[in-house]
């Protein structure tokens, strides 16, 4: 029997308060609980809440809850920008997305070489700008290339999609103050 890792959803219960979490049970090691895992700025904090330790699964999750509220407040969430500026191991131009390309016509038998801008956009989307090589020379359309990504970057200051989810959590498991 292998490791069973999924998500235990009560009835109603939506992703957003099991965010990071996740239910081990491992038949064979006689393994039961919670496990939690989150990513702040290339850091993995992960931990186990079993189901002995903690007196009972329902402990266990508020536990296993608990420790990803406090992991979650201590580390600040990435934001888009911050997430679409990270240098990938696949860039060859020294700037998170901008890359050279090199477009076919087949009508005219021709190739145009461009330096390529790409952004997210507020609405999900993506933007995206290129700039001939020829008409402005090898430097200046990957300046201008840079410079528009960079532009278009100040403009977008919202969580990265994925931490949308954390987002709503973190609004839902907030106490309500009545009047």
């Amino acid at each position: 029997m292998r490791d069973e890792l999924h998500h235990d959803l009560q009835d109603g219960e939506t992703n957003g308060a099991m965010y990071g979490i996740a239910r081990l049970d491992d038949a064979l090691k006689h393994s039961h609980g919670w496990y939690v895992v989150l990513w702040r700025n290339k850091v993995r904090y992960a931990r186990f809440f079993s189901d002995i330790k903690f007196a009972g699964r329902d402990a266990a999750l508020q536990a296993a809850k608990d420790y990803r509220d406090e992991v979650a407040s201590a580390q600040p969430l990435m934001t888009k920008t911050e997430y679409v500026s990270i240098v990938r191991k696949n860039n060859n131009s020294g700037t998170p997305g901008v890359c050279r390309t090199v477009a076919k016509s087949p009508r005219r038998n021709t190739t145009q070489h461009y330096w390529l801008a790409f952004w997210p956009k507020q609405d999900g989307s993506s933007g995206r700008a290129k700039f001939s090589i020829t008409r402005y020379g090898e430097e200046k359309a990957l300046a201008l290339a840079i410079e528009a990504r960079e532009i278009a970057l100040r403009k977008l200051e919202v969580p990265h999609i994925m931490f949308d989810v954390q987002r709503q959590w973190m609004v839902a498991e907030q106490p309500r103050r009545d009047h």
